[in-house]
């Protein structure tokens, strides 16, 4: 039998001894923070702090030039993905250059 099947093996018996209470599974924690609501100014600041138009940022986070239009105006904010990603570009700008999006 080849190593992978076995170690398949392996982890099933493991599984199995957990699932009849036989034996405690690994677990690990992680405090993940809440998702930030933006307000239409801070999407606004984020994108002129990089010097990008609209239609640029809108290019780099995946969504149309009228969805940062809308953010900006206040007619709509970013859903949990968008405010994710302007989390992260808000905290580490320089993610944009090292992922290869500008």
């Amino acid at each position: 039998m080849s190593e992978l099947g076995q170690g398949l093996i392996d982890a099933l018996k493991e599984a199995r001894q957990h699932a009849q209470g036989k034996i405690a599974a690994r677990t690990t924690k992680y405090n993940v923070p809440s998702v930030k609501i933006f307000e239409p100014q801070e999407v606004k600041s984020i994108r002129n702090s990089l010097g990008y138009s609209q239609t640029l940022f809108a290019l780099i986070l995946g969504v149309s030039p009228k969805t940062i239009e809308a953010w900006e105006s206040g007619k709509n904010t970013p859903n949990g993905t968008s405010s994710r990603l302007l989390e992260i570009i808000q905290k580490a700008p320089d993610t944009l250059h090292s992922v290869g999006l500008v």
